[in-house]
């Protein structure tokens, strides 16, 4: 069965969300991830019971995602326990305490199980595990620079490792750091699996010494991951469109293969130019001739109503609709 949906994130009063979702179901949508933020997680849980429950009864599986929790997962949403836990927070090389979460934290592991266990609550399918990634200050306007070198790390390095963490990101701190979000999601997954929870994760789509993870087969291979991917967006990270595409999906479908993994691939719904609306069009098509038959994109009406709105945003929404409609049809 082809799987096709949006993430969403744009408003929480009910009236409006359920015209949303009747227009997702309209464009050919049978997925739909909900974004879950700290804000929601705090003073919207109701609402998205009640927004869950309405996804379901339109026939849309919902996966549930962590937008921009302890600022380590994707998205623009600002994280409250970074600033309100400020020795939880992840320390660079150069000594500076940044607006991310450190994954070897007690506290944030703990902080995520209750996440888990209220995302479970509210009636959602899959755990969306989105771009997970540790802060290099290239995404929000701050210096260049790796983390974590924290207390915990520290210790925990010196234990692994036999010596004091340098201040490098020498091989062993990188062999460190990959471990760390193995570790990290291993548990993650094991706790939304005992919760009822499917698991889902999105990896970038470059494999990075900086953001955490140069091999993405150490993470596809957690014993409790179901579904697994990466978002080629060709626009944002300026690449050639199908090449980029293609190899992304080649990439990440040898590794479901090799794991038992359900494979989901990204399109690029949002910051798309002018013109160029037809590009979320052959994108999908390239996911999709090239094995994916879970495609997602970011994210619903063309960007919704934030900063990262395409250009021509209905056109991009009308575009994606046809192009979902057209594969439901292959």
């Amino acid at each position: 069965m082809l799987k096709t949906g949006v993430a969403y994130h744009d408003v929480r009063s009910i009236r409006h969300v359920r015209e949303d979702l009747e227009d997702m179901a309209a464009h050919h949508c049978n997925l739909v991830v909900h974004t879950f933020s700290e804000t929601d997680l705090s003073f919207y849980t109701r609402a998205m019971r009640e927004i869950v429950r309405m996804s379901k009864d339109l026939g849309l599986e919902v996966y549930i995602d962590p937008w921009g929790v302890g600022g380590i997962f994707g998205g623009e949403a600002l994280s409250a326990f970074i600033g309100n836990h400020l020795d939880e927070r992840q320390i660079t090389a150069s000594g500076k305490s940044v607006p991310a979460a450190c994954m070897n934290s007690d506290g944030f592991r703990a902080f995520m199980k209750l996440w888990i266990e209220t995302a479970a609550e509210i009636g959602a399918d899959v755990a969306f595990w989105d771009e997970p990634h540790f802060y290099t200050g290239d995404w929000t306007g701050g210096q260049r620079s790796w983390a974590c070198r924290c207390q915990t790390c520290q210790k925990l390095f010196e234990q692994k490792c036999g010596r004091s963490m340098p201040h490098r990101l020498e091989s062993d701190v990188v062999e460190f750091r990959e471990a760390t979000v193995v570790n990290f999601f291993t548990q993650l997954c094991e706790h939304a699996r005992t919760c009822g929870l499917k698991n889902a994760l999105c990896v970038l789509p470059e494999q990075d010494t900086l953001h955490g993870v140069t091999q993405w087969e150490t993470l596809a291979a957690i014993p409790a991951l179901d579904i697994f991917g990466t978002d080629p967006y060709w626009g944002i990270f300026g690449k050639p469109l199908e090449s980029y595409c293609r190899e992304k999906t080649r990439e990440a479908k040898r590794l479901c293969d090799k794991y038992g993994r359900e494979l989901q691939m990204w399109v690029q719904a949002f910051l798309i130019q002018e013109g160029k609306e037809d590009e979320v069009m052959q994108a999908a098509e390239f996911l999709y001739d090239e094995g994916a038959r879970n495609i997602a994109a970011w994210s619903y009406g063309g960007g919704g109503c934030m900063v990262v709105r395409s250009e021509n945003a209905e056109k991009v929404w009308e575009n994606l609709g046809k192009v979902f409609g057209k594969l439901h049809k292959r």
